[in-house]
């Protein structure tokens, strides 16, 4: 087989596994039940897990941390600039 048919093989293959993917979504999302309230919709996208924020809270940051964070610069050092005219 030559090679251009090869990679030409090879590429239907893909596409074909990939419409077979899409499909198979497809059915999922028509299935699946639907998002009704703002509470289903957020839950998914900023989940709430009160166990690992709370240990999240706990950990201390070096100041050597802080310092390579924000570049040697941190904001509590900086001088404000009067707003106004």
């Amino acid at each position: 087989m030559k090679p251009a048919r090869r990679h030409l093989t090879k590429l239907r293959g893909m596409v074909e596994r990939l419409r077979s993917e899409i499909d198979q979504k497809l059915d999922q999302v028509v299935t699946r039940p639907k998002l009704i309230s703002v509470p289903q919709i957020i839950e998914p996208l900023a989940p709430y897990d009160e166990k690992k924020i709370r240990e999240t809270a706990r950990i201390q940051a070096s100041p050597e941390s802080g310092l390579k964070l924000f570049d040697n610069a941190l904001p509590e050092k900086r001088q404000l600039r009067p707003s106004g005219p």
